[in-house]
């Protein structure tokens, strides 16, 4: 007897889409040099990675003042600075990040804007300061921003459209969207000890209080640095001592956060010889899975049944119920109803991976030949 080949493709790969994708700051007019000391932060604001690759930034000077190279994905929550060429040394603040890309700009300080567009010169976000009747179109969105002063940067706080609501002035945080920076101010003199303070840069929610979301499936580094005149320093994170190392007086080391850490409340210990401070961060819940298996091939006969599996990875931190739904199976003109296929509701653990039940019963009355169908994944 003449089997029956029945193909199932299961496709789950996440789109890479440019929705989300937004000027996070600007520091057209440096305290010190024009010269190096310029810099345009992007930030993916969407929930899934976006492929930035080739897009570029317009302004006033040039349309294509900066291109960004090949083979850039921007995670989700993650930033992606753009600096003048020399911003190592040029830039106003040594403990600012090291730019992602750096390249030769020119942003007016008066009257002037910048675009961000993706490969096919659609303008993603774009953001201008002064005049709208001095600033070239496209360079703006609704009214642009009041002008700042020098050093101070345009810094987003929300995305309405309009640039005069979205920005204002304000100490520019270039930090990273992958960075959590603690400033902390010790003394070890016992005439003048100085209380400890601490300053948390980067916060993924608009939330009250700080929030840090876990990569999918990955490690998220969490740079901490402390400013500390004695001989020991370490950090408490999530059941983790980490010694950080003196930089020049700046005491510096990365947080682990893995994607499996459960989210809730959590905190950073920071311990001196002396003193000891407590900052507390809330991990946000992180839902994603990860088909490991994209094709299943099942044989059997007419009126026989078939097995197999589909392997998903869950890569949150939280538990992930599947569900599927497809259509009928399809070869030529024939059918084989999707009711006869049984794919296993199952709920996978944070870290886990499970090989899925496909089960197929085929009618006795199927035509021979190869039937074809899609599966999709939910999460309940």
């Amino acid at each position: 007897m003449r089997l029956i080949a029945v193909l199932i493709a299961v496709v789950l790969a996440s789109p890479m889409v440019q929705a989300g994708v937004v000027i996070a700051q600007v520091l057209y007019d440096p305290a010190g040099t024009e010269s190096g000391g310029e810099a345009i932060e992007l930030r993916n604001d969407g929930s899934l990675p976006v492929n930035i690759s080739g897009w570029t930034l317009a302004s006033e000077t040039s349309a294509t003042d900066a291109l960004i190279p090949e083979g850039i994905f921007l995670a989700a929550g993650a930033a992606y600075l753009v600096a003048d060429a020399g911003w190592n040394a040029a830039k106003d603040n040594p403990a600012w990040k090291s730019a992602d890309y750096e390249e030769t700009i020119t942003l007016a300080n008066t009257n002037s804007g910048i675009a961000l567009k993706d490969t096919a010169g659609t303008v993603v976000d774009a953001v201008g300061w002064g005049d709208a009747a001095e600033i070239k179109q496209g360079l703006f969105e609704g009214v642009p921003a009041e002008e700042v002063l020098a050093g101070e940067a345009l810094v987003r706080g929300q995305d309405t459209g309009n640039n005069a609501a979205d920005f204002s002035a304000a100490e520019p945080q270039f930090f990273g969207g992958d960075a959590v920076s603690v400033v902390v101010n010790v003394s070890e003199s016992t005439l003048d000890i100085l209380p400890l303070g601490a300053a948390l840069a980067e916060d993924d929610s608009p939330e009250p209080g700080v929030q840090v979301l876990p990569y999918a499936g990955a490690t998220r580094a969490l740079r901490l640095e402390a400013y500390y005149n004695g001989t020991v320093v370490s950090a408490a994170w999530l059941n983790r001592t980490i010694a950080l190392r003196n930089d020049g007086g700046v005491w510096k080391g990365e947080l682990p956060l893995e994607y499996w850490d459960a989210p809730g409340s959590r905190e950073i210990r920071i311990i001196t010889e002396t003193q000891n401070l407590t900052i507390p961060v809330t991990v946000l819940e992180l839902r994603a899975t990860r088909v490991e298996t994209k094709r299943v091939v099942l044989k059997t006969v007419p009126g026989g049944s078939a097995k197999g599996t589909i392997a998903v990875r869950n890569i949150g931190n939280v538990p992930a119920a599947v569900s599927w739904a497809g259509s009928d199976l399809r070869f030529g003109g024939n059918t084989i109803a999707f009711e006869n296929l049984d794919v296993k509701e199952t709920t996978i653990a944070p870290a886990e991976t499970q090989d899925i039940a496909v089960s197929l019963r085929v009618p006795a009355d199927a035509a021979v030949g190869e039937y074809r169908t899609m599966l999709r994944m939910t999460e309940k």
